[in-house]
């Protein structure tokens, strides 16, 4: 991986860049150098670099200007900024631009520095991987039993499988690129009704099951059952439509129930696929949502709250509460040390972008406000709102004490696991201040028993 992985270093300072590269030659890495923007703008058209290493400031350009334009040349490209003269306000702008990883003052502690970029390898690795199961499941979709096709958001068709071939007349190489209106998929007095709900997939909605009658390339008309939902693939979102022929609706009902079971378990696939993009930045925390939401479906099935209207609510918001992590740089992350008070309030961001991604997204009441929530305390000692009471929601309580039980039995970078029964007194003598009592106790119950233990891996 190390032989073909590419590094642009980017800084004026030609001794400090020709050191630059001569290390990461010798670690095996490929590198080049560029001392000015304009250098750096041109290599990129030439071929991208997986990794980036920018000094903020440079003779023709600022550094974050810069990865800017070069993120316009290759969207897959992450940034390492470094700079002689640190600041918080420059550091904060690093941030918050998503493919910058790191930020670094001079002179670089070679050993982070090379650990950085190592971190980089791995991710790059974790993303093939991915890349790799995602053409698995393609495959498997090729003779899925029912059309499947992929969209970007403009509604441009960029996948159809055989099924989708057979359903409407046109062979892939006339489908890709084409769309529902430009192909005249659909006939003219179902327009307006098959628009509002194209317009709804686009923006982000599922939609379905709707019933759509669609006009093939031979003009003949097939009425169809269609469901689509949103998926990322290599980063950037589509939709993918499932759509089932029901011209003999009523002699095939039991064939469509069981397409139904058939596409919520796809569909559950790829919420899998989301969450292990998400955990691929953090390795520490791997697995740590679903067995949070293990342990937060038990405590609310031991409450006696309803499994329809809660506790699936519940397992859903848990399996996802860290979501607003991917905003936060990687490094901070994986920190083993103690967090300066700057990155303490990076990390503190997080509840708040996560429900942000699931407030768009249109998940059901309440899983963004539980998300919101997972780290607000009772008495008032939380964040990021400071809610205290009965202001909590009491599915977010219920997050509250599985999250902190199952992260201080786990292992950390900046400590080793502290057990169970070490995760339990810390809940314990919460209870009443931090924690509800209600809460606690079921909790306990469920461990003790109940005989409850978390899952090893996922």
């Amino acid at each position: 991986m190390k032989k073909g992985f590419r590094i642009l270093i980017v800084d004026d300072d030609a001794a400090m860049a020709s050191t630059l590269q001569d290390i990461l030659e010798v670690e095996g890495y490929a590198a080049r150098v560029a001392h000015d923007g304009r250098t750096a703008i041109s290599l990129f058209r030439k071929k991208a670099f997986d990794l980036a290493v920018v000094d903020i400031r440079l003779p023709d350009i600022s550094g974050l200007e810069l990865v800017c334009k070069l993120t316009d040349v290759s969207v897959e490209t992450v940034y390492i900024i470094i700079t002689g003269h640190g600041s918080l306000e420059s550091a904060a702008e690093a941030v918050n631009q998503r493919s910058i990883i790191a930020y670094e003052t001079k002179p670089l502690d070679m050993d982070r520095f090379l650990s950085l970029v190592q971190q980089v390898v791995q991710r790059r690795k974790a993303e093939e991987a991915l890349h790799q199961a995602e053409e698995t499941l393609r495959a498997s979709l090729e003779h899925a039993p029912d059309a499947i096709y992929m969209t970007d958001l403009k509604g441009v068709f960029l996948y159809g499988n055989a099924k989708a071939e057979e359903l409407i007349g046109y062979k892939k190489e006339e489908l890709i690129g084409g769309s529902f209106l430009k192909l005249n998929l659909l006939p003219a007095g179902y327009l307006a009704k098959a628009g509002k709900l194209l317009a709804l997939s686009v923006l982000g909605k599922p939609t379905g099951p709707d019933d759509i009658e669609l006009v093939r390339k031979d003009g003949s008309r097939v009425w169809v059952e269609a469901n689509t939902a949103h998926i990322t693939q290599r980063g950037e979102k589509v939709v993918i439509g499932f759509v089932r022929d029901i011209t003999g609706r009523k002699k095939v009902e039991e064939e469509l129930e069981a397409s139904h079971r058939q596409l919520e378990h796809m569909l559950q696939g790829m919420i899998h696929v989301i969450e292990r993009i998400t955990e691929t930045r953090d390795a520490y925390t791997a697995g740590h949502q679903r067995r949070a939401a293990e342990l937060s479906t038990a405590i609310a099935r031991q409450m006696g709250l309803p499994e329809e209207t809660c506790v699936s609510l519940i397992g859903m918001a848990a399996r996802v509460h860290d979501i607003g992590k991917t905003a936060v740089p990687a490094e901070i992350l994986a920190k083993p040390g103690k967090l300066s008070d700057f990155e303490f309030a990076l990390i503190k961001i997080h509840p708040q972008v996560g429900y942000d991604i699931l407030k768009s997204a249109d998940m059901p009441y309440p899983v963004a406000e539980v998300v919101l929530q997972h780290h607000e305390r009772l008495d008032g000692s939380g964040y990021p709102q400071g809610l205290s009471g009965d202001d909590i929601l009491p599915e977010a309580q219920i997050l509250a004490v599985a999250d902190v039980v199952e992260a201080m039995s786990s292992h950390r970078p900046y400590r080793s696991a502290l057990g169970i029964e070490a995760a339990l007194e810390e809940v314990s003598n919460g209870s009443g201040t931090r924690y509800y009592p209600d809460v606690v106790e079921a909790c306990l119950a469920v461990f003790r028993q109940n005989g409850f233990t978390f899952s090893s891996s996922f």
